[in-house]
């Protein structure tokens, strides 16, 4: 997922500047396919400088980076789903109500052309 989102932002005209992993080897190869910058922390992501933060790690992770991210002053794309409970659905919402930053739940579609093909 995390290649066809990076495709879909380059596609859009936007620069992809770094990546973070937990596993460093993973970021690095990602980084070196993507000619970008990486990291194996979070922390190390949330103090760049960046328009945007894509969030595309397991499920069980989107609540708490993109609270981070948020909470960092980022705007944030949030593959789906958001959360996995409600409870964390309303304190994400608040949260993006208090900063002031846009937050967006994507759904990238597989197909032909976002999977790289014609």
């Amino acid at each position: 997922m995390s290649h066809i989102h990076a495709r879909s932002l380059r596609a859009a005209g936007h620069e992809l500047v770094m990546v973070s992993d937990v596993d460093a080897a993973v970021a690095e190869k990602f980084a070196t396919e993507w000619n970008c910058s990486w990291t194996g922390n979070l922390t190390g992501l949330l103090t760049q400088k960046v328009d945007l933060i894509s969030v595309v790690v397991p499920n069980p992770y989107h609540f708490p980076v993109a609270s981070a991210a948020l909470e960092a002053g980022h705007a944030v794309l949030c593959e789906k789903p958001m959360t996995r409970s409600r409870e964390d659905a309303r304190a994400l919402v608040e949260k993006v109500r208090k900063s002031g930053r846009p937050f967006f739940v994507g759904y990238m579609k597989r197909s032909p052309v976002s999977a790289g093909g014609r």
